[in-house]
């Protein structure tokens, strides 16, 4: 399974929401959401996931 992230930043705060997607026939599906409170748990987020080959960031 291929998955996507891409990070939604709250207009002038540290947290935001970061979009999960899937690829379903060679287009986005969004499946889900991972909410973090600040910049620290944004980083925790890419440094669990950028070990595995099948997960990108959108940008």
């Amino acid at each position: 399974m291929e998955l996507k992230l891409k990070f939604i930043d709250d207009e002038g705060k540290e947290s935001g929401v970061c979009h999960v997607h899937k690829v379903v026939d060679g287009e986005l599906k969004r499946i889900g959401e991972i909410k973090y409170s600040d910049q620290g748990d944004r980083r925790w987020i890419l440094d669990v996931v950028k070990f595995q080959s099948s997960v990108s960031i959108l940008d």
